[in-house]
């Protein structure tokens, strides 16, 4: 049986090289403490790069730091 936690979440408008995008943060308690997971979103880079002819793989791990 594994327990299922649901994290904490906030979503925040963020600029970059690129434009405006949201990222997503998430608070996930861990053995040695609480880490801070970010994401940018999915729906912001596909946008970012379709309409600036990135490739997306490549903007997403850009974004994603």
């Amino acid at each position: 049986y594994v327990e299922r936690v649901i994290a904490l979440r906030e979503v925040e408008y963020e600029a970059t090289p690129y434009g405006a995008a949201r990222f997503k943060t998430a608070l996930v308690a861990a053995q040695d403490g609480t880490v801070r997971l970010r994401r940018p979103e999915y729906e912001d880079v596909a946008r970012i790069a379709r309409e600036q002819g990135l490739d997306f793989n490549k903007l997403y791990a850009e974004l994603n730091g």
